[in-house]
């Protein structure tokens, strides 16, 4: 069977978990619905999710794909009298982190 994930649930679940209390967010029985990874919710809470490290790492030369998923993303900035955000200014503002996570800025 395909296990197909649901990032719904894990966003419900993570989100208990910064508005509660540590003790109350601990209390909250894990999803039993096929597509929530329990062992993912686990991992998380035990990571500090979203802060500390990411739970998949790629070999050489495949590195650069860990450190794009350990850079927060940049803010989208709405254009000006349109429904789009600005692509080229996210794109340039994503290359700078990325780069600057390097060390090459």
């Amino acid at each position: 069977m395909e296990k197909l994930f649901w990032p719904f649930a894990h966003g419900l679940y993570n989100l208990a978990w910064k508005v509660w209390p540590e003790d109350r967010a601990r209390s909250i029985r894990l999803p039993e619905h096929e597509r929530f990874c329990n062992d993912l919710a686990l991992w998380q809470s035990e990571n500090g999710f979203p802060a500390g490290t990411v739970r998949i790492s790629y070999p050489e030369p495949l590195g650069l794909v860990n450190t794009l998923l350990a850079t927060t993303p940049p803010p989208l900035h709405l254009l000006p009298h349109e429904d789009a955000f600005d692509e080229a200014r996210y794109r340039a503002e994503l290359t700078a982190a990325v780069l600057a996570s390097h060390g090459r800025i």
